[in-house]
């Protein structure tokens, strides 16, 4: 499996956040538990959208909101 699309996709990402002092992009995905997960490209969006797959084109980390917190010490957020 390759990690070059979730890879190359985070320049964007910080260059896209970076007016927001409030906002951090990070190199994993938001999920029910900590470890991994597998990425696939998604047919409701075909360049550049992702979802959760089985036998996806890569692997990249997963965090919970708790550990994604933690980890940028953040202490509340507000949705």
């Amino acid at each position: 499996m390759s990690e070059l699309r979730t890879t190359s996709n985070l320049a964007p990402r910080v260059r896209n956040v970076s007016p927001y002092r409030n906002v951090i992009a990070s190199r994993a995905a938001l999920w029910n538990n900590d470890g991994e997960i597998t990425l696939g490209g998604s047919d409701a969006r075909p360049k550049g959208a992702f979802q959760v797959a089985e036998r996806g084109d890569a692997r990249v980390p997963a965090v919970t909101m708790d550990t994604g917190m933690r980890e940028t010490g953040i202490e509340t957020i507000d949705l």
